[in-house]
């Protein structure tokens, strides 16, 4: 982790040891409490990756490591949702090792994982030629959807959105 102040001056806040984590791919995000939160690819017991929290002078508190079984190698940022909660993915892990959906409080009680990814979820890419793209979720949850356009000459445009389900 590091901060680079407004005249361009580089600051080293943290290095991660691997029980910490290692490799954050995410950017961090900063919460209604003031503390920054992320993810790591990898480290922690399993190796798997961890969910932590920093403040502006680096010190890093691990809020939770992957086993591999609840989620595996988070790659994306966390969201903070109205409800306070932090809310996540990963992109391997969970029943199925096609990834979670997970959220866990700021303070990193109540690690819940809600969804293990599954083949048919919308996990693997679905190629089609129609401008119009439709999806059922068989659940209620929280969902990232994630779209990518390729035009003819191969280039690619993603952007991604979380998606709650309710059932009414």
């Amino acid at each position: 982790l590091f901060r680079i102040d407004g005249a361009g001056a580089f600051t080293l806040l943290h290095s991660f040891t691997g029980l910490d984590g290692a490799r954050p791919m995410a950017g961090l995000i900063e919460a209604s409490d003031g503390f920054f939160y992320g993810t790591t690819w990898g480290g922690g017991p399993a190796g798997v990756g961890t969910v932590y929290r920093t403040d502006a002078t680096g010190a890093v508190t691990v809020l939770h490591s992957f086993s591999g079984a609840d989620g595996a190698r988070p790659a994306a940022s966390l969201v903070e949702a109205s409800d306070g909660l932090l809310y996540g993915t990963t992109t391997a892990g969970g029943a199925h090792g096609q990834g979670a959906l997970f959220r866990i409080a700021p303070s990193g009680a109540g690690f819940t994982l809600l969804r293990s990814l599954a083949p048919g979820d919308g996990t693997a890419p679905v190629t089609q030629s129609s401008p119009e793209i439709e999806h059922t979720y068989e659940e209620a949850g929280f969902y990232l959807a994630t779209l990518t356009v390729k035009d003819s000459r191969g280039r690619a445009s993603t952007n991604s959105a979380s998606v709650v389900i309710q059932v009414l």
